[in-house]
């Protein structure tokens, strides 16, 4: 089983994300595509009620789920009812994830939200605490986007992981001084870094015109995207790592140990673009 890499399934259900979505593709068909997934030693599933019918995709892998790990997110929970009726929608939204995955118990209960009033909540985090109290989760875990939420994420000592963005144009937040577990999502950022930046149309101008100039540095010295992520992956994030793609050869190429080190001078280059404009990144902005 290959423990690093996590399998992401946006792509399995959420139209147009990424690089490699494919209309005609069914939902028997991409029931089949995780099976191949698992097949090559994935052991760990990372989804959300946000991802389409994503859910129900895992809801159909039967016994092949018992050596599996996954982990799935709250959303849509309205933080300005009253604490009885967050609770309430906490554990129905929790409820509604196991019944459509067929599970029992979560590894990992992601908060999914936008802006610090969530990851701060009381009545949230008590819940997630009552539900790893119970042994329904194993651990809990907050998705963010923003440095401020993650050293609040970190201060609160509820948090066991959390989601960071973490991609050839944003290295930032392992800068950061933070104890809790890092897992790196948004490696290709959202698929688009495999595309033309004419093509990411709904990104914002601005990242589209700094993704130009990071396509302009790739090209002058001959750099494959695939491989520069592989090797930031590889050598300078050591942590568990999301990939969503609808190819298998895509994941595939993932798990393959790669020697490909890029030269000093390209990473100078880089660094230097890296410092104009990481926030470009990041997809509340576009």
């Amino acid at each position: 089983m290959n423990s690093n890499l996590i399998y992401g399934t946006a792509s399995l259900g959420i139209k147009n994300y990424g690089s490699t979505w494919d209309e005609s593709m069914s939902f028997r068909e991409r029931v089949r595509l995780l099976y191949d997934v698992l097949e090559l030693g994935i052991s760990r599933l990372d989804t959300s009620p946000r991802y389409g019918d994503a859910e129900l995709v895992i809801g159909e892998l039967g016994l092949s789920k018992s050596n599996l790990l996954i982990d799935t997110k709250l959303d849509g929970i309205d933080i300005t009812q009253s604490a009885n009726k967050i609770r309430e929608q906490v554990l129905r939204t929790f409820d509604c994830s196991l019944e459509r995955m067929k599970l029992r118990i979560i590894n990992t209960l992601y908060l999914h939200q936008d802006g610090l009033e969530f990851v701060q909540n009381e009545v949230l985090l008590a819940t997630l605490l009552e539900l790893k109290k119970e042994g329904r989760i194993a651990a809990i875990g907050s998705s963010v986007y923003s440095h401020k939420e993650l050293y609040a994420c970190d201060s609160t000592g509820v948090f066991d992981v959390i989601q960071i963005p973490y991609n050839a144009l944003n290295q930032s937040f392992v800068k950061d001084e933070i104890t809790t577990e890092l897992i790196a999502r948004s490696i290709l950022v959202q698929g688009a870094l495999l595309k033309n930046p004419s093509d990411n149309e709904f990104a914002a101008q601005k990242f589209r015109e700094h993704f130009e100039r990071f396509s302009s540095l790739c090209r002058k010295y001959q750099m494959d995207v695939v491989d520069l992520t592989k090797w930031l992956l590889n050598s300078q994030f050591k942590g568990p790592k999301i990939y969503s793609s609808l190819k298998v050869e895509r994941v595939k190429s993932f798990l393959t140990p790669s020697e490909f080190v890029p030269s000093n001078s390209f990473l100078e280059e880089l660094g230097y673009l890296l410092d104009s404009g990481y926030t470009f990144t990041n997809p509340r902005n576009w």
